[in-house]
């Protein structure tokens, strides 16, 4: 289990050192986004953008690991963009 934020998941320094580690991506058994909710109310050019480049992860992994979002608060425009983006 890893625990990052998003800034940190998506820096150049975590991609080359971890996603890139062929053993940690054997080993990779999904991305959890949890409070997903958080990408549409949070995702703004101004405040934390990265949220909204979350679905980078997908593609970091080879397309071949599940990514989870999890949320309890989800209208049906939070869940378009999250399908969007992730």
């Amino acid at each position: 289990l890893i625990y990052v934020s998003p800034e940190m998941a998506l820096s150049d320094g975590f991609r080359n050192q971890v996603w890139k580690n062929p053993r940690f991506r054997s080993r990779l058994a999904a991305i959890f986004v949890d409070e997903a909710h958080v990408i549409n109310e949070w995702g703004e050019e101004e405040f934390r953008p990265e949220y909204r480049e979350l679905g980078k992860l997908w593609s970091y992994c080879g397309y071949t690991v599940p990514m989870v979002a999890s949320t309890a608060t989800c209208q049906t425009s939070t869940f378009n963009l999250l399908w969007k983006v992730l």
